[in-house]
């Protein structure tokens, strides 16, 4: 086994992603301990498993994502080990830009966001190595053809693996918990001339000063150890490179993203409120979902809903408090508040009225008169000819950052 790979068998297909204010965040929970080394057997004999070689290709994000979508299955149903198609997930690249760029590959935001749209098919289906696919029309010989007659069927069959969303982990923590809670994340590297010769220890050097910018390549990482301050990962040149096709990489190398998929599954049953609201301006900077929410939290959150977005609030003259903007937004916007009491926690029946009178408000009536054995019921009752169903009265209880997410969501509009 040669402890190097020439230069000239290298490629760098990845393209480093384009963010938007949309993109889903990977935040993390708090108050959750995780190891000072992690390294999973059963990832690494998953891994051993799908064992790609990109050969003279830029499929790199490509195969990646298909290892990270394997571990997602794996995480699930761990009877079963599925192959999914790494060069299936190149080539599904808009046609124009394949066209344009066959030795090159794409970014982990435009290939994840493939892998949610379209899904990925069993390598069985389609292994572009030449030594197998004597009796397949080839991507790289006729992409024609390729794309009228090959595509479409692999597509039917990539539909029912698909991914529910993409996410962008960016504090360790974070990818810590991407990684134990989805089994990998990928990331996006810059590469240099000491790449190039990574010995059989499967060490990644970090760039000496003066390295002139060789490209970017996409791996992904499983696993870490905060003592020696690394990322174990995995990636796609085959056995013949690092240490049987595994490496360490500093956790200061200058990595330019992580980017997860998720199966919604393996998430918080709230998370499809957070993501749902962050693609409607309401961003959250925590989740968190089974703690109590406070009244300060509740205000921004509300705020937020009524502004379009947390760019629209305004900050407030000389604030005595980090809420005092939305306290001040909410009430010069129709929204009663009463009190302030930022730090204290909400009650579902304080919510359900907040909630009210944020979607009356302006209206007269926005404080409504008793009706039945609490003052909450009439609010409740409100909301639900809203067609916002809420499953639990409970008017006094506290009410988590999750149940007031999926309130808000529904009132928004939520259906799924």
């Amino acid at each position: 086994m040669n402890d190097v790979i020439r230069e000239e068998n290298l490629i760098y297909g990845a393209i480093p992603s384009n963010r938007s204010p949309k993109d889903f965040p990977g935040l993390a929970e708090s108050g959750i301990a995780l190891e000072a080394v992690y390294k999973p057997e059963k990832m690494e004999t998953v891994l051993n498993m799908v064992m790609y070689n990109q050969l003279l290709s830029g499929s790199c994000v490509g195969q990646a994502l298909a290892k990270a979508k394997t571990l997602l299955e794996y995480i699930q149903n761990p009877e079963n080990v599925f192959l999914f198609s790494g060069w299936f997930l190149w080539m599904n690249r808009p046609k124009n830009l394949s066209y344009l760029l066959d030795a090159e590959g794409t970014s982990l935001k435009d290939q994840a966001e493939k892998l949610v749209e379209d899904g990925v098919c069993f390598l069985t289906q389609y292994d572009l190595n030449p030594k197998r696919t004597s009796k397949r029309i080839s991507y790289r010989d006729n992409k024609d053809k390729f794309y009228d007659e090959v595509r479409p069927l692999l597509l039917n069959s990539a539909a029912a693996y698909k991914a529910d969303k993409y996410l962008f982990p960016e504090t360790e923590i974070e990818i810590k918990q991407a990684i134990k809670r989805l089994g990998c994340v990928c990331i996006c590297i810059p590469t240099y001339p000491s790449f190039s010769f990574i010995k059989s220890n499967g060490i990644i050097p970090n760039p000496q000063e003066g390295e002139s910018l060789k490209g970017f390549h996409t791996m992904l990482i499983y696993g870490w150890d905060d003592e020696d301050g690394v990322w174990y990962g995995h990636n796609s040149y085959g056995r013949g490179w690092g240490r049987n096709g595994f490496f360490t990489i500093r956790k200061d190398y200058p990595i330019r993203e992580y980017v997860a998929i998720a199966d919604d599954s393996l998430l918080h049953w709230a998370d499809k409120y957070f993501y749902f609201l962050w693609t409607k301006g309401v961003t959250l900077h925590e989740r968190n979902f089974d703690q109590n929410i406070s009244r300060g939290e509740t205000m921004a959150i509300l705020a937020r809903v009524i502004a379009g977005g947390e760019k629209n609030v305004f900050p407030v003259k000389d604030p005595k408090h980090w809420a005092d903007k939305y306290f001040e937004y909410l009430n010069k916007h129709g929204v009663k508040v009463f009190e302030k009491n930022y730090d204290n926690k909400v009650t579902r029946g304080e919510f359900m009225t907040l909630l009210y009178r944020t979607l009356n408000k302006n209206d007269a009536t926005d404080v409504l008169p008793k009706k039945g054995e609490h003052w909450a019921e009439v609010y409740f009752e409100a909301l639900q000819k809203r067609g916002i169903t809420i499953h639990e009265k409970r008017f006094d209880d506290c009410i988590t950052r999750g149940e007031t997410m999926a309130l808000v969501s529904r009132a928004l509009g939520y259906k799924k």
